[in-house]
């Protein structure tokens, strides 16, 4: 893996500005503040009661041995990772008193992946997924800015296709390529999962653009194990 790669495993966490896959999930941007004490049941919302549920919806540390990934991760708990930042459009309604997100990450042999599992006051994910995909269908071309400085040029791709799976209530999937200035081009694909007030977003990031067929691919066989995940959660 080149050694962008490693840059981006910790310059992802914290992007501002407009990105896809999660465009970039990670990406860091102002959000609509929720309210104080309000949550998902109406009885308040409560950080740490609702954090642990959000951890259940994450992949299980060995989850993806099955499909070729090691079972070695990292967690970044409770972080401000917007569902979606497509175009450098922010998200509604996820600020710190409406939105939890914790996110896993895996580094395979030629790409790695997250996953960021969140839950909301103010909307459902079935809404959190449709506004990612309208905002994803924005535009097609735009540049993104690391919180080091560096920039990058993103274009978005097809979606990548798949059927809503049993137990999940919205779903969607955008592939991107990014090129940062001094760096070849990379392809990274994402998908959207939504279950009552809950989301869960993989994204494969950092491999060679060539590579496009296999992350679709292997994306496509996650599709099931983050489904199963956010469905025992939720």
């Amino acid at each position: 893996m080149r050694a962008r790669t490693l840059v981006l495993l910790l310059a992802v966490l914290s992007l501002s500005g407009c990105a896809a896959g999660e465009g970039h999930a990670r990406a860091v941007a102002p959000s609509s503040p929720g309210p104080a004490s309000a949550g998902p049941s109406g009885d308040g919302f409560h950080r740490e009661d609702v954090s642990e549920l959000v951890k259940k919806a994450l992949m299980a540390r060995e989850a993806l041995v099955g499909v070729g990934i090691p079972g070695n991760s990292r967690d970044d708990l409770d972080e401000d990772f917007p569902t979606s930042a497509f175009c450098g459009l922010v998200p509604a309604n996820e600020g710190r008193t409406g939105h939890v997100a914790h996110e896993r990450n895996w580094a395979a042999t030629d790409f790695l992946v997250s996953n960021t599992a969140h839950i909301y006051y103010r909307k459902t994910g079935a809404e959190a997924i449709a506004e990612a995909r309208d905002n994803s269908q924005r535009c097609e071309t735009y540049s993104l800015r690391y919180a080091s400085g560096d920039t990058a040029v993103v274009h978005v791709l097809a979606p990548v296709e798949f059927p809503t799976p049993a137990g999940v209530d919205a779903s969607f999937g955008r592939c991107f390529t990014e090129k940062a200035e001094g760096y070849d081009p990379e392809i990274s694909c994402a998908i959207y999962l939504g279950r009552k007030q809950m989301a869960s977003v993989v994204l494969l990031y950092g491999a060679p653009v060539g590579a496009e067929a296999a992350i679709r691919a292997k994306l496509l066989q996650i599709v099931p194990i983050a489904a199963a995940a956010l469905a025992a959660a939720a």
